[in-house]
């Protein structure tokens, strides 16, 4: 019986025989609406891209990647399709606020015990719930006894095996370990941010998976934003109170960074047309036409998430800007990685409840997935504390 209720996690496949109906959907969202807006609150004036907002940017993210992998994960699923298409930009929402957030860290902080608690921060719960899949679900459930210890190796080895959404492990890891390197070896914010993107293109001109690839230049732009951040926040401030700058004094600041501004851009102008045509001879066959269109799709892939993330940036300060904040989109930021890391085992109880209106069951699936984040973010926090602790002391 369990077999046939929990099955092939790995993929999602989760079939709903009968097409889910619209009206059913449009109920979901609507509640999903009003919960919003029912959390709204009046706030304190915020600071642009203050931690309360970038929580509430996670929570959106995150609300949404929850919602389209449920789209994807079903059978037919109506209205829901129209979010086959969001969740690269969904993610690219967290990329940007990941480098955002670890180069104002680094540059406040300095790199001490960064991997202790930037990887222990990303790792315990990755760990921590991939454990409890795999003893849970595959033992207990699936009575996939034989291959528990290579599912427990694969944490470590192969994460996507585990869970298709475990991809974005690996990749975060992969950019802290870049920027721990980049900030090591360079002192220039300027000379940072161009080694960033440079790492960017190169993964975009890699054999890597197309989640890599779509996402290449979501986190150095992050980090382009901290570096920047000063200018970035009194220019929006200033947006903000009506203080719109006159034409004359922009052209006034072109003027005094001309040469900046054309050395930055012959700079990656330069990297660009060199790995542009690196990748050309290293991928293509000579008689292939369309050889740049592959280019053309990473370039758009890329151009759309960041989009989209400044989209939802822009919203969430705006609404800053009148002084109010989503409590419920708050509480889904604070807890948007636990979040993330339980949605897709948890989807299997929409087979369980499949009879059921969608809308009923969307609602237990979510609260059941919300309660089930709050209990892993706890028992991370006290296992890093512990960690932590033992590490000081030795």
């Amino acid at each position: 019986m369990f077999n046939y209720l929990f099955f092939n996690q790995n993929l999602l496949a989760l079939v709903v025989n009968n097409a889910v109906e619209n009206r059913s959907i449009l109920t979901t969202f609507t509640i999903l609406s009003i919960l919003i807006l029912i959390s709204l609150r009046k706030s304190v004036k915020e600071q642009p891209l203050s931690i309360l907002q970038t929580n509430q940017m996670k929570g959106i993210a995150i609300l949404i990647i929850i919602v389209h992998h449920v789209a994807l994960a079903l059978g037919n699923p109506g209205y829901l399709s129209l979010l086959h298409h969001l969740g690269f930009p969904s993610v690219s929402i967290f990329l940007v606020l990941s480098g955002y957030g670890i180069f104002l860290s680094i540059e406040k902080k300095g790199l001490n015990n960064f991997f202790s608690k930037r990887v222990m921060r990303v790792y315990i719960p990755f760990i921590l719930a991939m454990t409890y899949k795999i003893l849970i679900f595959d033992y207990f459930i699936l009575n996939k006894r034989s291959g528990v210890g290579n599912s427990l190796l694969n944490i470590f080895l192969a994460p996507s095996t585990l869970d298709m959404n475990m991809w974005f492990i690996v990749y975060i890891l992969f950019w802290y370990c870049i920027t721990y390197v980049i900030f090591s070896l360079n002192k220039l914010n300027k000379s940072k941010t161009s080694y960033l993107f440079l790492t960017a293109i190169l993964v975009g001109i890699s054999p890597v998976p197309d989640t890599w690839v779509n996402n290449s230049f979501s986190f150095p732009f992050g980090c382009w934003i901290a570096a920047n951040s000063k200018i970035i926040i009194e220019k929006l401030e200033n947006l903000l109170a009506g203080n719109k700058p006159k034409l004359s004094s922009i052209f006034a600041h072109v003027k005094n960074h001309l040469n900046h501004y054309i050395e930055t851009f012959t700079l990656y102008l330069s990297f660009g047309i060199v790995c542009l045509h690196l990748w050309v001879w290293m991928k293509s066959p000579s008689a292939n036409a369309n050889i740049y269109s592959p280019i053309i799709n990473i370039i758009a892939h890329d151009i759309i998430g960041i989009s989209f993330a400044i989209l939802i940036i822009g919203l969430i300060i705006l609404l800053g800007k009148f002084k109010i904040r989503s409590i419920f989109l708050n509480f889904l930021g604070e807890n948007s990685f636990e979040l993330y890391l339980v949605h897709g085992t948890l989807l299997s109880l929409f087979k369980l409840i499949s009879g059921v209106d969608f809308a009923v069951t969307f609602f237990v699936y979510f609260i059941i997935v919300c309660i089930s984040s709050i209990v892993l973010k706890k028992l991370s926090s006290l296992v890093s504390d512990l960690l932590l602790k033992k590490i000081n002391n030795s």
